[in-house]
C-alpha cells in the first residue's frame, strides 16, 4: 500500500515571508543540490531587497523573469542550513518522500509526502505531531490510502488530485462538451447548442465550463511552469 500525507504548515520561513508579497500561488521544487521557486509576476526592487535580508546567499541567486508574468528564482539549497528545526527533514527522517512542488498560499506551505508503507505513514504523522515549537503551526489536510497500485499513480497526475475540486454538475458538462464536439478544432458547436439540449441557458453553461476549466488548469500549473523553467535552461 501507498499512502499520500497532505499537510500545511505555518512558521518562521524566508520563502513564506517572500512569497506573500505575491497574489497567486507560488511553487517551490528542490533540484538535488539547488532549489528554484517561482513567484508570479516581476520581482520588484521591494521584493529584491527583502530577499536580500531574508536569504543569506543571495549572491548565488539566478532570477529568470518571462514576460513580467512569472518569474524563477534558482539558489543553492537551503533545508538544512536556515531551519532549526527543518520540516523536510522531519519527514524524510520518518522514511516519507516529499512529493514536489511545495506549493506557498495564503502564508501557508502546503506539502504532499508518499509513504510507502502504514507504518511509515504512522511515523510520519506521529514525527510531525511531536514538533515542540509553539512558532510551528501544522494542519494534517488528509492521509489517504492509494491502494495496491499507489506507487504508479504517485508518479502521475492522478485523476482524483486532477479532478478533486470539480463539483458533479461542472463534470457533467465538461464531458457533454467533450462528446459533442466542442473542443474540435474547428469546433463542431457552440455553447448555445449545449445549453440548448441541457434545456439550460448559454450564460449557465458558459460559467460552468469556465469554472471546470479554470480548476483543471490550476491543477496542472505547477507542472506547467516546471516544464517552462527547464525548457528555459537547455
Amino acid at each position: 500500500m501507498v499512502y499520500q500525507i497532505k499537510i500545511k504548515v505555518r512558521h518562521s520561513c524566508p520563502f513564506l515571508e517572500l512569497t506573500s508579497q505575491f497574489d497567486g500561488i507560488s511553487y517551490g521544487y528542490c533540484i538535488r543540490d539547488y532549489d528554484v521557486l517561482s513567484v508570479p509576476g516581476k520581482l520588484t526592487e521591494k521584493t529584491l531587497q527583502l530577499a536580500k535580508i531574508s536569504f543569506p546567499n543571495y549572491d548565488d541567486w539566478r532570477v529568470t523573469n518571462i514576460q513580467d508574468t512569472i518569474s524563477y528564482i534558482q539558489m543553492s539549497c537551503l533545508c538544512e542550513s536556515m531551519y532549526d528545526i527543518s520540516i523536510t527533514d522531519i519527514i524524510q527522517r520518518a522514511g516519507g518522500l516529499i512529493k514536489y512542488p511545495i506549493s506557498y498560499q495564503n502564508n501557508w506551505e502546503i506539502y504532499s509526502v508518499m509513504a510507502f508503507t502504514e507504518q511509515v505513514s504512522a511515523n510520519v504523522m506521529r514525527n510531525l505531531n511531536e514538533i515542540d515549537d509553539d512558532s510551528i503551526e501544522i494542519d494534517i489536510i488528509s492521509n489517504i490510502d492509494l491502494g495496491i497500485d499507489g506507487l504508479f499513480k504517485s508518479q502521475m497526475i492522478s485523476g482524483p488530485e486532477l479532478f478533486a475540486s470539480l463539483t458533479p454538475r461542472q463534470l457533467e458538462i465538461l464531458i457533454e462538451a467533450i462528446e459533442m464536439g466542442y473542443y474540435e478544432i474547428p469546433r463542431n458547436i457552440r455553447t448555445k447548442d449545449i445549453a440548448t439540449r441541457q434545456g439550460k441557458r448559454r450564460y449557465t453553461i458558459e460559467k460552468l465550463l469556465r469554472n471546470a476549466e479554470n480548476k483543471i488548469m490550476k491543477s496542472l500549473t505547477p507542472y506547467l511552469y516546471f516544464k517552462q523553467y527547464l525548457d528555459q535552461k537547455d
